[in-house]
């Protein structure tokens, strides 16, 4: 390799996939311009049913979800993923951050769970973790 391929900057990575599901449009929309901020090409979703059903399922690096949400939960959508044998990592956040949901929430396989409010780059951090660009938090 010559001197000046080895100045040149390395080339971009391609921007991430990540879907952020949350029955609150104020919380959805906040979460997703931090993210795309960042980086990140973001997808908006209002429940889980609508994520599971979108075409764009299998395209995602990395989902972000609510977890006390109407109809389907977080908790409910992260069981249908493992179901369906779909291991995107699922960064899970709640108000009602109780033992027994911790528990079921990492069992089940979620790489982390945010407890509301959170720190927007405890937010970014675990996403980039999750994307096995950083240790976990």
């Amino acid at each position: 390799m010559s001197k000046l391929e080895h100045d040149l900057p390395a080339p971009p990575q391609p921007a991430r996939n990540v879907a952020v599901v949350d029955d609150n449009r104020d919380v959805r929309e906040a979460i997703g311009g931090v993210l795309r901020s960042r980086g990140y090409q973001v997808q908006l979703f209002g429940t889980a049913a609508a994520l599971l059903s979108s075409a764009m399922l299998a395209q995602f690096d990395c989902i972000v979800s609510d977890v006390q949400m109407p109809g389907m939960s977080g908790l409910e959508l992260l069981e249908a993923l493992r179901l369906a044998q779909q291991c995107t990592p699922l960064v899970l956040m709640t108000a009602l951050a109780d033992r027994s949901t911790q528990q079921r929430a990492l069992a089940g396989g979620a790489y982390c769970l945010l407890a509301k409010p959170f720190p927007v780059e405890q937010l970014a951090n675990c996403v980039m973790a999750a994307l096995g660009r950083a240790d976990p938090p």
